[in-house]
């Protein structure tokens, strides 16, 4: 249970921190999306993808997925 808890947890958590270090580094350049916005951005992404990949009956569900993800922010 715990095991399958850290499974779920440990993405999200890694996209969150390469999400605010991409943040920063835009913050520190001036650019207009910022710290906040990536990290939202990353969660959100690593969210999407996890729930492809959870609740997808056909393999090529989570491939979709993340091409409409790159699709969407562009």
């Amino acid at each position: 249970m715990l095991l399958d808890l850290w499974e779920q947890f440990l993405p999200i958590l890694l996209a969150a921190i390469a999400g605010g270090l991409i943040g920063i580094e835009r913050e520190y350049r001036d650019k207009s999306a910022g710290f906040r916005t990536m990290i939202i951005i990353a969660v959100g992404s690593a969210l999407f993808t996890l729930l492809s990949i959870k609740m997808g009956t056909v393999e090529k569900e989570s491939t979709r997925i993340a091409a409409a993800i790159v699709t969407g922010i562009g």
